[in-house]
């Protein structure tokens, strides 16, 4: 809570210095209109002038001049988290990676190659932060990391490639990335905020929750290329009980969350002993290097789904 002081101005009216920070954070500056409003409680409503969209950087230029492939990467993605609409990637020998630099750029959801020549290449995204929802976005995401799940028992049984599951998980990381973009942009402005229909805590709570789904899909995806490679090196049997297990426990866990459930949340993180055993008894009986990091990334995979019962529990 901020608190000011009234200052007399004039003969008939009075003063009150807004913080700086909600200034800056809506990007206003002297001579913009604010509205003001007496609500029904004796407040004073303050509200931006709804016909005067705020005026931010639509441009920036990305030189990729002696940067890796794996930094080139990183920098996209990061201007791509950030509020601008247009990006010119330029670059002496930018023809030799035009390839790789559209790759990554289709892999971003609403970013598209709009021009492209022998020194740049121009992207535009035609993302509206205001028309979409993210607790479908979520929902999505859920759904494709419970089918990545389900598609390690088809892959155990050779009905399919790992390859599935690896193109399941970059999708995964095309809507993550949508979502981070979405509720960034949700932070610097309560408009966007309201848009979505969302407190700043369930922001903050949907964030971790994409953050750890993602990760889930990462060791998901790994845990497939494990198979996949060393199809001798697993017992099949147990492994199928393994997957059964955590596609169960990651079935619960999530719906505690949507369900907001305090009880059931604090039940799931009491009983996580559970599962850590069964991959220790699984890595026990079936001792060598390809099991052993199975066993481990389905403790790390728990070990997310308790993180998520935290927010349950710490973010109601």
């Amino acid at each position: 809570m901020n608190i000011r002081k009234l200052v007399k101005s004039g003969l008939s009216s009075y003063t009150v210095a807004l913080p700086k920070d909600w200034i800056d954070k809506n990007h206003l500056k002297k001579g913009d209109m604010i509205y003001i409003t007496e609500t029904p409680d004796n407040e004073l409503s303050i509200k931006l002038d709804p016909n005067n969209k705020e005026q931010i950087r639509t441009e920036v230029v990305i030189n990729i001049d002696g940067k890796s492939g794996h930094s080139i990467y990183r920098e996209i993605v990061s201007v791509y988290l950030t509020e601008f609409q247009r990006f010119i990637i330029k670059g002496t020998n930018i023809h030799k990676q035009i390839k790789e630099i559209k790759k990554i750029v289709s892999s971003l959801p609403a970013l598209e190659v709009v021009e492209e020549s022998l020194t740049k290449v121009v992207a535009r995204s035609f993302l509206d932060v205001h028309n979409i929802s993210i607790k479908d976005l979520i929902r999505r995401i859920d759904n494709i990391v419970r089918a990545m799940l389900l598609d390690l028992q088809s892959l155990i049984k050779r009905e399919i490639t790992h390859d599935v599951i690896i193109e399941r998980d970059e999708e995964v990381n095309r809507l993550s990335f949508l979502v981070f973009k979405i509720l960034k942009s949700a932070f610097h402005h309560p408009d966007v905020m309201k848009s979505l229909d969302l407190t700043d805590l369930e922001a903050v709570s949907h964030w971790q929750l994409v953050f750890h789904l993602e990760k889930m899909g990462d060791e998901t995806k790994r845990i497939a290329r494990n198979i996949g490679e060393n199809p001798k090196s697993i017992n099949k049997k147990q492994l199928q009980s393994l997957i059964d297990t955590m596609y169960k426990g990651y079935t619960n866990c999530l719906t505690l969350f949507y369900k907001k459930d305090l009880n059931g949340s604090d039940n799931f993180s009491a009983n996580r002993k559970k599962i850590f055993i069964e991959c220790d008894k699984y890595f026990i009986t079936n001792r060598n290097i390809v099991n052993s990091e199975i066993s481990g990334k389905f403790k790390g995979m728990t070990s997310h789904l308790i993180d998520i019962t935290k927010l349950v529990r710490f973010l109601p």
